[in-house]
């Protein structure tokens, strides 16, 4: 057994000495090679990694340049079919025209001179008192689109206003909540030590009473011939001890709820600061909302009285569209030629 332990020892030493020897070439060739496959795999896990990134990144480009150039195409085709429908609208506006120009040809065809020419004076003074209108309400309308524009630029000023004024409202809203908090909570941490507090001053008075009770038992035992002097001596330390350690508890919490209430006398004009200037920017905040609404309501107004104006301009160049047509008719209605040419162009 001996032998054996000693070669087991020397086997062991020697493998030790073969671990802190130099690595054998063969070995250490291994070893790259292992560290070389190693490193080779992992380069090309990243290179492959990499290449599909750009792949996608790729795919991604092209993508959105597809997108870039359908979106492109398709604003082609809607401007090219508003631009269709433009033309068409033109077009049989200028259909409706011409056929209203024949069908008042064909009305006066054949008046009499003096008649046709009655006819054309009152409809020139008619055309020239619709002209002055039609002047007078393009200026009117562009006091109509001041007056909206004005309007409408209050309108966004309170609109702006408002949306600062009520982040306000929120924030003294926040402060004045945060200070009702704490002090919610200095109140109620207040009662609890208050009550604690009282607790153990029911418990004092017991404490006090049994050291009254022990120092009484320790005198009364003076005039006896077999009292534990010893044990009547520990109950009234102990007694006192508890009373001492108590009262000092006392004093203790005395002082917390001091600085509690301090804290919350305090807290008590900052949460008043607070609740004031939460319900004046309120107050204020509910002026500008009035202002707001009144705003809204004259800014619709002014709009209503700008489209009316547009409308009325409308409807006056229509009517004078159609007293062109009736001048044109009645001076054509005795001149043939000019007619005919009118009829065939």
């Amino acid at each position: 057994m001996v032998t054996v332990k000693k070669k087991s020892a020397a086997a062991i030493a020697g493998f030790v000495l073969f671990l802190q020897g130099p690595m054998p070439a063969w070995a250490q060739e291994a070893a790259e090679v292992v560290q070389n496959t190693q490193a080779q795999t992992e380069v090309t896990a990243k290179a492959s990694t990499e290449n599909k990134l750009l792949q996608v990144e790729h795919n991604i480009e092209e993508l959105k340049s597809k997108i870039d150039e359908q979106t492109k195409n398709l604003e082609d085709v809607v401007n090219k079919l508003n631009k269709t429908i433009e033309n068409i609208n033109t077009f049989t506006k200028g259909i409706a025209k011409k056929e209203k120009e024949l069908d008042g040809i064909n009305k006066v065809i054949g008046t009499d001179l003096a008649q046709a020419q009655a006819v054309l004076k009152d409809l020139k003074k008619k055309k020239q008192l619709k002209e002055v209108e039609l002047k007078s309400l393009e200026i009117q309308k562009e006091q109509s689109k001041d007056n909206y524009e004005k309007s409408k630029n209050e309108l966004d000023s309170l609109i702006s206003l408002e949306s600062e004024e009520s982040s306000k409202k929120d924030s003294y809203e926040k402060i004045y909540k945060n200070y009702e908090n704490k002090m919610q909570n200095l109140n109620s941490d207040i009662k609890v030590l208050s009550e604690e507090i009282e607790k153990d001053r029911a418990a004092l008075l017991k404490l006090s009473a049994k050291v009254d009770e022990d120092a009484k038992a320790l005198e009364d035992a003076e005039h006896q011939d077999n009292a534990d002097f010893d044990k009547l001596r520990s109950n009234l330390e102990n007694a006192d001890k508890e009373f001492n350690s108590l009262n000092q508890e006392i004093g203790v919490k005395k002082l917390k709820l001091s600085d509690m209430n301090s804290s919350l006398t305090q807290l008590e004009p900052k949460f008043n600061e607070a609740v004031k200037s939460f319900e004046e920017q309120s107050k204020q905040l509910e002026s500008i909302k009035q202002d707001l609404d009144i705003a809204k309501q004259d800014t619709e107004d002014k709009l209503k009285d700008l489209n009316d104006k547009t409308s009325s301009i409308e409807n006056i160049k229509e009517e004078l569209s159609a007293i062109e047509v009736d001048i044109n008719s009645y001076e054509l209605s005795n001149n043939e030629s000019e007619r005919n040419k009118k009829i065939e162009g």
